[in-house]
C-alpha cells in the first residue's frame, strides 16, 4: 500500500517535469490534542505561524524573516574546505488532496519551493514536496504518514549538490515539529 502511495507522489512530481529526486525516508508521527483535527485546519490555513515556529538548523542561521507563506534566511556553514554564507527562501504551497491516502485519512501535499535561494541552493535542489496522510484515531489524537522527495536542480553537481541536499533534507524534522508546535498552540 505505501508502495502506491509513494508512487502517487511521484507521479505528482513527475508530472509537471521529468526531474529527479531523492527519496526521503518516510516516517509517521502522532498528535494528541483536543479537537486535533480542527486544529490541524487552522494551521495548514496559517502557514505563517508554522513558519514562525520553524528553526532551521544545518549552521549559523542568521536574518530569519517570514511574510505569509515564505521564510528566508541566511545560513553559514562548511562547503568543502570555506566557511560559506547563502541565502536560502523557501515559499510554501499546501493542498488538500485526499484521493493520496487510504479512504479514512486526509491528505495534504506540502510544496516548498526554493526560488530565490542563492544558486548553491537552487541550482542543486529545485524543491522539497511531501505529503501527509493524517488518520484521526480519536477526537483527541491523530497519526500521520509522511513521505517526500526533494526534487534535484537543474545545475546539480557533486560534491556542492550532495551537500545543498543533505541541508535541505535536514529541514524536513524541524518543520514537523513547527507543525506539531502550531497544532498544539491553536486554541
Amino acid at each position: 500500500m505505501k508502495t502506491i502511495y509513494f508512487l502517487t507522489l511521484l507521479l505528482f512530481v513527475f508530472g509537471t517535469s521529468a526531474a529527479e529526486v531523492f527519496t526521503i525516508k518516510p516516517f509517521a508521527i502522532s498528535i494528541q490534542a483536543p479537537n486535533v483535527m480542527k486544529k490541524i485546519e487552522v494551521a495548514i490555513e496559517n502557514p505563517e505561524g508554522v513558519l514562525r515556529r520553524y528553526t532551521p538548523v544545518g549552521g549559523k542561521i542568521k536574518n530569519k524573516e517570514v511574510s505569509r507563506n515564505q521564510v528566508s534566511f541566511d545560513m553559514t556553514k562548511k562547503v568543502l574546505i570555506l566557511n560559506t554564507t547563502f541565502s536560502v527562501k523557501i515559499t510554501i504551497d499546501i493542498k488538500a488532496n485526499d484521493k493520496i491516502c487510504p479512504n479514512d485519512q486526509t491528505g495534504y501535499v506540502y510544496a516548498a519551493d526554493l526560488a530565490g535561494s542563492d544558486g548553491i541552493v537552487y541550482d542543486n535542489i529545485d524543491s522539497l514536496k511531501f505529503q501527509i496522510c493524517i488518520k484521526p484515531v480519536s477526537s483527541t489524537e491523530v497519526t500521520a504518514n509522511v513521505s517526500g522527495v526533494l526534487v534535484k536542480g537543474r545545475g546539480y553537481t557533486e560534491p556542492v549538490g550532495s551537500i545543498a541536499k543533505n541541508t535541505i533534507e535536514d529541514q524536513v524534522d524541524p518543520f514537523v515539529e513547527a507543525i506539531k508546535e502550531e497544532v498544539l498552540s491553536t486554541k
